[in-house]
């Protein structure tokens, strides 16, 4: 957050009624965008968070060489290929 402060400017721009109906449109249009790739990577999302171990799961197993780490079985995700 201090990093985005000191980079905005220290006056306000103003815009015109025009250029603020052009930004909201445009907002939305990656808005929405943005959400239908973030519905059709919610079920890899999700897989992945499952073999994840939780962040409480380690704290308690903490040992003199770090925290215990077993291998998660990631042939859940065996299905999903990467699509670039």
């Amino acid at each position: 957050m201090n990093f985005a402060k000191s980079r905005s400017p220290k006056t306000q721009k103003i815009f015109s009624c025009e250029k603020k109906e052009e930004i909201v449109n445009i907002i939305g249009i990656l808005g929405a965008n943005y959400g239908r790739i973030l519905r059709e990577i919610e079920p890899i999302i999700n897989k992945i968070a499952d073999v994840l171990t939780q962040q409480r799961d380690r704290l308690m197993h903490k040992g003199r060489r770090g925290y215990l780490r077993s291998s998660p079985d990631i042939s859940v995700l065996s299905g999903y290929a990467v699509r670039i």
